[in-house]
């Protein structure tokens, strides 16, 4: 992802200042969201991409590319997305991800794996308010720890490419004797 040319494409498509803080904000469920803008409104240009949310920049027509781009330009990122958050940990991009029990779970799954649990939120906890998102957000809005963690996805990457690229050669060397 290239951040310079993602902050460009925030100033152009979302029409963000540039001298203000930018949060991506990504989520099906209309009541986080406007949480977050009644929250955040202050802090941040909010920028809402996939969905339609009152009082945010919308982007719907973003590339997958573009996207990336904009995701690792802004300053944090609020999302109920499994990619997002990837991304999010990969790029060292402050984030806070919120999930259901049904559309949690490879959430917390990353979110264990990467030592990043402490900046997820679960909207059944009967416990969750918005002020726990606020207190939460406080948590989360540091560096992201990625480093050993993205090493050891990179490395089993590799293994599996190699996995991969040995299994079609011999493929390859087959169908040649065959022939």
């Amino acid at each position: 992802p290239d951040k310079q040319n993602g902050r460009q494409l925030l100033y152009k498509k979302a029409g963000c200042k540039k001298n203000k803080k930018i949060a991506l904000v990504m989520t099906e469920n209309p009541a986080v969201a406007k949480e977050i803008y009644k929250e955040f409104k202050n802090d941040f240009e909010l920028v809402s991409v996939f969905h339609y949310n009152f009082g945010y920049k919308n982007v719907a027509d973003l590339t997958p590319f573009e996207w990336l781009d904009a995701l690792s330009a802004c300053d944090f990122v609020f999302t109920s997305y499994f990619h997002a958050t990837c991304f999010s940990i990969i790029n060292n991009v402050k984030f806070l991800s919120f999930g259901t029990k049904i559309k949690g779970s490879k959430l917390r799954e990353i979110l264990q794996k990467s030592g990043n649990m402490d900046r997820y939120v679960s909207l059944d906890d009967k416990d969750f308010s918005f002020a726990l998102l606020k207190e939460k957000f406080e948590i989360a809005n540091v560096d992201v720890s990625n480093s050993e963690f993205c090493s050891k996805c990179k490395a089993e990457f590799n293994e599996f490419l190699d996995r991969l690229y040995n299994a079609y050669n011999k493929e390859c060397a087959k169908r040649e004797i065959s022939n």
